[in-house]
């Protein structure tokens, strides 16, 4: 197994040796750090450590130049209501008209 001199693969493949069963892997290739900075991207992104895609967070920037997230949590969405219920509350419904249209027509037109 051949390498390219100055490829990130150089110094994986100088560590295996001809009957292929690794020995030493000085590899630079996997990157696990362990500090707990991230680099905004050209798009204003960020990569946090623990978060999960979909999550939303309310970001409140302090005086002292530092941003605190908060994670926010999702409503739980209500379950939609039946046919009954729907027409229940429209009968219950305070703004529901109590004048007679033709009383109300009355009212409204001139004679």
């Amino acid at each position: 197994m051949s390498a390219v001199k100055g490829s990130p693969y150089a110094s994986i493949c100088s560590a295996i040796p001809s009957n292929g069963l690794f020995i030493d892997v000085n590899a630079t290739m996997w990157d696990n750090p362990t500090m707990s900075t991230s680099t905004v991207d050209s798009k204003k992104r960020i990569v946090l450590p623990h978060g999960r895609p979909g999550e939303v967070f309310d970001i409140q920037q302090q005086n002292d130049g530092r941003l605190i997230l908060v994670r926010l949590e999702k409503p739980e969405v209500p379950a939609p209501m039946s046919r009954e219920a729907c027409l229940e509350a429209m009968c219950d419904a305070p703004l529901r008209p109590i004048m007679p249209w033709e009383s109300l027509r009355e009212l409204t037109r001139e004679p």
